[in-house]
């Protein structure tokens, strides 16, 4: 090392400023809210003490001003605490995000199970109502057509010919009506009463006679039921055999005018579907024909 000089020729070590070198930060980090200013280490600021006191006046006042105004280089991060902290709280956002994306999974997984049963829901009313407006296109049609039914009736009632029938058909009803008062109540009223009349003076009876029959002793009631049901089935059974009896009649009767009746007897040739006329082998022939002069050119054409 080169020694200094001095008036009084003592020797003395150069002062050396020591600064430190700047190193550039990397810009992927990204510095923390409050900015602060690295402290001096011990270190440093025994030296710095040290060769204050080591240097003479006169090389103090050499040094350039710029190096003690020049602030020092910020630092992002004092501890690696910080780092740490950042990092978890950057994990704990990471966990609520992805709880949040599991929590509307969810939701979403729910509402396509309630779109799919709405969906199903939706398809079994829209088929009940269809089959319910079929229901009501044909009780229409029937209403329709009974409607139909009773215009037409209803014009053969107001024209002449309707009248006729109408009175027609109200006589015999009145005819029925006397005949079943005659049998249940007796011919005292019934050639001067009204078919309404003798409809009501019916009913009146039948109530009278129900109520008679609900004072009576259930036994009795329910033999008699028994007597009536089996003259009911006897009596129906002798109407069906009178029925087969009366057809059975009509079968011999047809039988025996069929029996009685002339013979016809037949004369000449019966008559008979004409035989098909045998076809003409022609397109044989013609392909004979056609394979024997082959042959004959074929053999003697040299």
């Amino acid at each position: 090392m080169q020694c200094i000089l001095t008036k009084a020729g003592t020797s003395q070590k150069p002062t050396t400023s020591r600064t430190r070198s700047k190193k550039p930060l990397s810009s992927k980090f990204t510095p923390p809210t409050a900015s602060f200013k690295a402290k001096p280490s011990a270190d440093f600021d025994q030296d710095d003490s040290t060769d204050a006191s080591s240097d003479s006046p006169q090389q103090q006042d050499e040094t350039p001003p710029d190096d003690l105004e020049e602030d020092e280089p910020l630092l992002y991060f004092r501890t690696p605490q910080q780092l740490l902290d950042i990092f978890a709280e950057l994990e704990e956002n990471n966990l609520s995000l992805i709880q949040n994306c599991q929590e509307t999974e969810e939701t979403l997984e729910e509402l396509r199970v309630r779109i799919v049963e709405t969906e199903k829901k939706m398809d079994k009313e829209t088929q009940s109502l269809k089959q319910q407006i079929e229901f009501l296109n044909e009780a229409i049609t029937q209403e329709e057509q009974k409607a139909q039914t009773l215009e037409e009736r209803a014009q053969l009632f107001t024209s002449g010919a309707g009248a006729e029938s109408q009175e027609r058909l109200l006589d015999s009803l009145n005819l029925k009506v006397r005949e079943v008062y005659r049998r249940c109540i007796g011919d005292t009223e019934g050639a001067t009463l009204s078919t309404l009349t003798m409809l009501t003076n019916i009913e009146n009876k039948l109530e009278q006679l129900f109520e008679s029959i609900e004072m009576m002793p259930p036994d009795k009631v329910e033999q008699a039921e028994k007597m009536k049901d089996k003259e009911r089935r006897q009596r129906l059974r002798e109407e069906k055999m009178d029925a087969q009896r009366a057809l059975q009649e009509e079968r011999v009767q047809r039988a025996l005018e069929r029996a009685r009746a002339p013979v016809k007897k037949k004369t000449g040739k019966p008559v008979v579907f004409r035989s098909a006329p045998p076809q003409k082998k022609k397109r044989k022939e013609d392909d004979t024909k056609k394979k024997e002069e082959e042959d004959m050119e074929y053999y003697f054409s040299f």
